[in-house]
């Protein structure tokens, strides 16, 4: 017999879950042991021999310290008495485990102090949403940044994060993670959820930057959806907690507070189902200091914050169109062949101030042009304002998700319609392992 697949599942130091299968067994395991070891190779929880047929166990070593790095390996024994070698060593990183380990970071943001708490119980109530017709819904998406010095290098940096309705983390202008939307969907007002990232490989000596942009997702909707598939919790938000440790042993604290600088800039709205709307012409430069203004402590969402311990939604693969027609002037169909979903990035010469507008669909009808009955009342429309670059301009929403097949494009810019390598569409979904397929 040998191990194959070792993961674990992390929420608290009771609900630590280690898993394992085995790549070829002769006899069913009878036992296994499970050795948990810190950084300096100090062991943590040695479980010894355990009679179990089960492929899983739950840790019952010493409470772990926040960002503790620790690595872990298994041995199993069957029923024949065969026992394999230990595992290689498998690394995970522990979360921030109770509300104390936040240290004081707060919830910031660009939105009122005293935010508006609607009863999401009513807003199907066409009496109640009357009764708050005058509240308006900021749709744009809020840059936070924050700078720090650092006089030396850290052994290891890692930073708790959530940002709501959905949160982009960077640092030194290195977006962290792989993760695209996130936080997933919860029920806010019972349950948050924040993901971990480490920094170490992005860190400099000297000065450094974290920046965030908070798109809308289904925590900012805009009234239109209200009570049909989504409920207004609140203006875009966020709270972080970074914990960097250097090799004395020393450690510094960077957390979401009143430091931190907000401005609005070129993500001029954003929404799930009606697609996003990006201006290049009001993109950041070192002349636009003066936009940047102290963030707001804002109220949190009310749910407890616990890890993201699902699957991220990842980009998969990107698709070049099989054709791209024009069905009458003036209008373009990128045609994926299959239905996916995801979003588009542009690659594109333009004059400055000139919008390019994309249109998402399943299906065309019979003369080529888009279908869009399948969208209900979702627009599903990008829309990219050129900043006018001599050299070319890219761009690919960061907050977009659309099912589609088909893109129309107009008011497309430049002397040659648009080809293959103007438009790509990325596939995003859950990053399920694949287990098995369809033939």
């Amino acid at each position: 017999m040998s191990l194959r697949v070792l993961n674990c599942e992390y929420q608290s130091d009771d609900n630590l879950i280690f898993r394992w299968t085995y790549d070829f067994a002769a006899a069913p395991q009878e036992a296994w042991q499970i050795m948990v070891k810190s950084g300096n190779d100090t062991i943590i929880w040695d479980s010894e021999w355990v009679i179990s047929p089960d492929h899983h166990a739950v840790y019952n070593g010493r409470k772990l310290d926040a960002f503790e790095t620790v690595f872990w390996q298994i041995r199993g024994k069957d029923t024949c008495g065969n026992i394999t070698p230990w595992s290689k060593p498998q690394k995970f990183t522990s979360d921030l485990l109770e509300e104390e380990d936040w240290q004081n970071a707060l919830w910031i943001g660009a939105g009122p102090e005293n935010e508006v708490q609607f009863d999401l119980s009513r807003m199907k109530e066409t009496d109640y949403l009357n009764q708050n017709a005058a509240f308006k819904v900021d749709s744009r998406a809020p840059f936070l940044r924050r700078e720090f010095e650092l006089a030396e290098l850290p052994a290891s940096a890692f930073a708790a994060f959530c940002g709501l309705g959905n949160g982009e983390l960077s640092v030194n202008g290195h977006k962290l993670g792989k993760d695209i939307l996130s936080p997933p969907r919860t029920v806010y007002r019972k349950r948050v959820l924040y993901n971990v990232y480490e920094l170490t490989p992005f860190l400099r000596q000297g000065k450094n930057l974290f920046e965030i942009v908070l798109g809308n997702g289904w925590y900012n909707p805009i009234r239109k959806y209200w009570g049909w598939r989504m409920q207004w919790h609140g203006f875009p938000k966020m709270r972080l907690f970074s914990k960097l440790t250097f090799n004395d042993g020393r450690s510094k604290n960077i957390i979401s507070d009143l430091q931190w600088q907000y401005a609005f800039g070129p993500e001029v709205f954003n929404c799930f189902y009606d697609g996003c709307h990006y201006d290049a012409t009001l993109e950041f430069s070192r002349n636009t200091s003066a936009l940047w203004q102290p963030v707001h402590q804002v109220p949190a969402p009310g749910g407890k914050l616990v890890p993201c311990c699902v699957e991220p939604e990842i980009e998969t693969e990107a698709l070049e169109a099989v054709k791209i027609y024009s069905p009458v002037q003036g209008i373009w169909i990128a045609d994926f062949d299959k239905i996916i979903s995801g979003r588009v990035k542009l690659k594109l010469h333009g004059q400055r101030g000139c919008q390019i507008k994309l249109r998402f669909a399943e299906r065309v009808f019979p003369d080529g042009t888009l279908d869009t009955r399948g969208n209900s009342i979702g627009l599903s429309t990008d829309i990219y304002t050129c900043a006018g670059d001599p050299d070319g301009e890219e761009w690919e929403p960061r907050f977009a998700w659309h099912g589609f097949r088909y893109v129309e494009i107009s008011n497309w810019q430049g002397k040659n319609p648009p080809d293959t390598g103007n438009v790509i569409a990325k596939v995003i979904h859950t990053a399920c392992q694949e287990t098995g397929l369809f033939n």
